[in-house]
């Protein structure tokens, strides 16, 4: 641009002492006429104060590319932590309303035979089960080297007249948790077997009932720490705690 505006201003220059005072303009060629026009163009344009230099018009739009990309950017990011947020509530709620239900929820509300309450009564830890009477229809023996928990339940029949409690066609199963190992009860064919019990209990009536699964004997020569009953029946699933 230096040399073009040298040259320019040489062909002012030289046509002003050739045109004297006059307002005759100089002999060009068509190149040097445009040379002259692009240059006072230029330079109309670099004093005009409402119009930007070219090179400071390009810095302002990469400046402006450059801040719409970072409110975009931000945008993105403050989305991002919007559903992340959401999804964390969203999972706190489920997990809160899912503790809600195995605290709220008892053995009647779990099983949910109209007419009966069931309560837990205790365990005992036996070499055989049951352990007394001549007339004992059948008796359990423990594993060698294992103990039978025993889990004792009681059934009350809430209204005055007789009443079947069909707890073997309920589909309701049960899982013990002793001191944190969890098993299945054991299938018995004991009477009294919660599980499987099949028979009727008078008005205002109760019966026992027992849940029985193995622990090793090793394991419980003190008490048992920590005892659940885990129950499912249909879509119902609590774990409920006893001790």
């Amino acid at each position: 641009m230096n040399k073009a505006t040298g040259f320019i201003a040489g062909i002012l220059t030289a046509g002003l002492f050739l045109s004297g005072c006059g307002n005759q303009i100089p002999d060009m060629t068509a190149e040097e006429q445009a040379l002259v026009v692009s240059y006072a163009a230029e330079v109309v344009e670099r004093h005009d104060s409402n119009h930007p230099a070219k090179l400071e018009s390009e810095a302002v739009v990469e400046q402006k590319k450059e801040e719409k990309a970072q409110k975009e950017a931000e945008k993105e990011q403050l989305r991002q932590e919007e559903e992340a947020k959401a999804e964390e509530e969203k999972n706190t709620h489920s997990t809160s309303q899912m503790s809600e239900q195995e605290v709220a929820l008892t053995l009647d509300d779990v099983i949910g035979i109209d007419g009966f309450a069931f309560s837990y009564e205790g365990y005992e830890l036996d070499d055989s089960y049951p352990n007394g009477g001549e007339d004992t229809y059948f008796v359990m023996d423990a594993t060698e080297g294992e103990k039978l928990l025993v889990l004792r339940f009681l059934a009350q029949n809430l209204t005055a007249d007789e009443k079947e409690l069909p707890m073997v066609t309920s589909g309701i199963r049960f899982k013990i948790t002793a001191d944190g190992k969890t098993q299945n009860a054991l299938t018995t064919m004991l009477l009294n077997d919660f599980s499987n019990f099949d028979g009727t209990i008078p008005g205002n009536g109760t019966q026992e009932l027992v849940l029985i699964c193995e622990v090793p004997a090793s394991d419980v020569s003190a008490d048992i720490g920590s005892i659940a009953v885990i129950v499912k029946n249909g879509d119902k699933n609590a774990t409920i705690s006893l001790q």
